[in-house]
């Protein structure tokens, strides 16, 4: 893992960075246009990801597996949804 920190061939531009991050965050706004107090994935709060990030029935069997074999809280499960709803994005 170190290695990946220390190569010295160069990432993408900050230019081609930024232009992704603007695209994302522009789509956020659309899909959360009639939420003025939503912004980002991030400020959704629990009813609103419920309403925002709907999964089939083996996604969510397998999310809740993974929640109990990690003891993870309610809180992590939404953060989980929040993620995936921006990467899907």
């Amino acid at each position: 893992m170190h290695d990946k920190f220390t190569d010295s061939r160069r990432g993408e531009p900050s230019s081609v960075i930024q232009a992704q991050v603007e695209a994302v965050r522009e789509r956020q706004y659309a899909h959360h246009h009639d939420l003025p107090s939503v912004l980002t994935n991030s400020d959704l709060g629990a009813g609103e990801i419920g309403k925002f990030c709907k999964m089939d029935e083996s996604a969510e069997t397998l999310l809740k597996s993974a929640l109990r074999k990690l003891q993870l809280s309610a809180r992590a499960y939404h953060r989980v949804l929040k993620v995936n709803r921006t990467m899907s994005g």
